[in-house]
């Protein structure tokens, strides 16, 4: 049995997880993870409120409950102690499921990465391929700390008016062609396609992840057009509204009463308190002039804090 902690919170697992920070604590685990049959009706997947249940073909069957349990059935023959065959299992866990994990218990997960700045949080979104990941990248290698890539959760704290983001988990993911555009040592390593056949690999930073929650203070949302410059454009009201609500990760998950509530709170405390940004980029796009715009308009200076 493994110990981890991720997506702020503590987990227990059957299986390893190279991806996920190892964390040693006492008492209950907020999550566990657990190998299992899963009966699943019909095709596809289902949901209510405390439950829901999806099938990967050739990969794995999931069952998530409550908040606090999540059962995988492997679909094919595999060795469940071989950490690498288990790869495409782990992908549909740290993503569809934990996702359903973070909703069932009242939290918000957004589809954005982070650095980590003195006063708070950039989270940048955005449209798939808009280039978030190797942004983040591009600003790591400026000096900037890496919080989070691909998925942040959005907490209330109990009893406080604190709303509080966490990392997912220590992994940047990028693609073959941005490992080679940013030509940085740190992002140089192929040694971790995300699964088989896919060129897309994991970097790890597990020496610097950040287990604190931290208030956010930029939201930067990436768009791509055909060509042009770099624009830049300060969203509120019901434009910022919309733009962070179409950053929400698996937003089929949210479909309760209670759960449209949290979100729309969630969004309300976000307008209130961040800045937000929506740039435009070209598809040919530098990815070190996108960053500095960023900085330029979110006015963070480089962070003293080791980063990896």
């Amino acid at each position: 049995m493994y110990n981890y902690w991720a997506f702020g919170l503590r987990i227990h697992s059957d299986i390893a997880f190279p991806e996920l920070l190892p964390f040693n604590f006492n008492g209950d685990a907020d999550v566990i993870v657990q190998l299992g049959e899963v009966a699943i009706a019909g095709k596809g997947w289902n949901i209510s409120a405390d439950e829901f249940s999806f099938s990967i073909r050739d990969v794995a069957k999931y069952y998530v409950a409550s908040g606090k349990t999540i059962v995988a059935e492997p679909l094919e023959q595999v060795d469940v102690t071989n950490v690498t065959a288990l790869r495409p299992l782990r992908l549909y866990l740290l993503s569809t499921a934990f996702a359903a994990i973070i909703t069932q218990r009242g939290q918000i997960p957004l589809h954005a990465s982070a650095i980590e700045g003195r006063e708070g949080l950039t989270l940048i979104a955005g449209d798939s391929g808009a280039g978030k990941s190797v942004t983040l990248a591009t600003l790591s290698g400026l000096g900037h700390k890496i919080f989070s890539d691909d998925i942040i959760v959005m907490k209330k704290m109990p009893d406080a008016e604190d709303l509080l983001a966490f990392a997912s988990y220590p992994m940047v993911k990028l693609w073959s062609d941005s490992l080679e555009k940013l030509q940085q040592d740190r992002f140089s390593d192929r040694s971790f396609p995300i699964k088989p056949g896919m060129d897309k690999y994991g970097i790890f930073f597990h020496d610097a992840f950040d287990r604190t929650g931290k208030q956010v203070k930029n939201i930067v949302l990436l768009k791509r057009k055909t060509e042009g410059p770099v624009t830049v454009t300060a969203l509120t009201g019901k434009d910022a509204f919309a733009a962070i609500r179409n950053q929400l990760y698996r937003p089929m998950l949210v479909f309760t009463i209670e759960a449209r509530m949290i979100l729309m709170k969630t969004i309300a405390a976000l307008i209130e308190s961040c800045n937000i940004y929506e740039i435009t980029r070209p598809e040919i796009c530098d990815p070190f002039e996108l960053a500095t715009v960023i900085l330029n308009i979110t006015s963070e200076n480089k962070t003293d804090t080791h980063h990896s």
